[in-house]
């Protein structure tokens, strides 16, 4: 799976119609978009003509293009389309990005039905994708001074910007799984944005998986973006209401955005879901439980350990 390098941001609009750069670039004029011509060794894995926006900090750049063909969820591969496969390592298809991020993204949404009829009549994409400049020797890919949210939404607000275009279907963020109808999109950034939030909730999805008949794991997946690992919260299906485990996730999450919580580590004690009443332990690991492959931080009742790793035997 590519990771932050040449690209560090992602997002897609997905659209239901062949569309011209020139709305686009209408659409997005109050950024002053820059205009690219495509080269004649252009393909549309990695791009034909773009548009270049600056971002709200120094040297951040955000590039939108147009491809008049549906989402390659499955990536290519090195025998059958090296072409794909080969932008999709390099990151053009966005970096966190992994084949099937689409159908998982649409499989556990909330509005299941809704999107996969999105996602079935959709026929092309604007891409976006945000990355520095580099202009020297001593530049770096992704800078010193780092702040991934800065950049999310950014991508965010063009997303918003390019969304109401006749044929854009709904939002798409591959790396967060993530896949939202344009009225959800506002909606969701408009409670977000009036409690003075980070909208998470439109970046990185939540997802649910039964283990057995006594457990289930709730995980986050697109928690990579804001440079954080993704949280796995394992607990017993008859003890708690998924979508209290929901609600621990989101702010286990915002909690770790702050600059000044520490890095979590491996059999570190943490809240539970009820707070202070329990208690629970980190488990850190290279290896997800679930699709895609990431770092994960286990959040597991510190009671239930021991009774946990023998029904996890084979995943763990």
């Amino acid at each position: 799976m590519p990771r932050k390098g040449l690209f560090t941001q992602g997002f897609c609009v997905l659209t239901d119609r062949n569309i011209d750069m020139e709305v686009v670039k209408a659409a997005l004029a109050t950024y002053n978009p820059r205009y690219v011509e495509a080269t004649p060794e252009s393909n549309w894995q990695m791009g034909g003509e773009f548009l270049v926006l600056d971002g709200p900090i120094p040297g951040l750049i955000a590039t939108v293009d147009i491809v008049n063909r549906q989402w390659p969820d499955e990536m290519g591969s090195p025998q059958e389309d090296p072409m794909t496969f080969g932008a999709w390592t390099m990151g053009f298809f966005g970096p966190l990005t992994f084949p099937g991020n689409l159908e998982r993204a649409v499989q556990h949404s909330p509005r299941r039905e809704k999107n996969q009829t999105l996602k079935d009549k959709h026929r092309g994409f604007i891409r976006l994708k945000s990355c520095y400049k580099v202009d020297g020797p001593n530049d770096r890919l992704i800078p010193e001074n780092y702040k991934p949210l800065d950049e999310i939404r950014f991508l965010t607000d063009i997303a918003v910007s390019l969304i109401n275009i006749p044929g854009c279907l709904c939002y798409f963020n591959p790396g967060g799984e993530m896949i939202l109808d344009k009225q959800t999109l506002v909606e969701w950034l408009d409670v977000s944005d009036k409690h003075n939030l980070p909208p998470i909730e439109v970046w990185s999805n939540i997802r649910l998986f039964t283990i057995d008949s006594t457990w289930s794991v709730m995980d986050t997946i697109g928690n990579e973006q804001f440079d954080l690992p993704d949280f796995e919260a394992f607990f017993k299906t008859a003890q708690y209401d998924a979508s209290k485990i929901d609600f621990y996730l989101r702010n286990i999450t915002l909690h770790f955005l702050n600059p000044a919580s520490k890095i979590l580590k491996d059999g570190d004690g943490i809240d539970g879901p009820e707070g202070r009443k329990s208690n629970w332990r980190v488990l850190v690991s290279e290896t997800a439980t679930s699709t895609p492959p990431r770092d994960v931080a286990r959040l597991v009742p510190e009671s239930e350990i021991k009774k946990l790793k023998q029904v996890m035997k084979d995943y763990w």
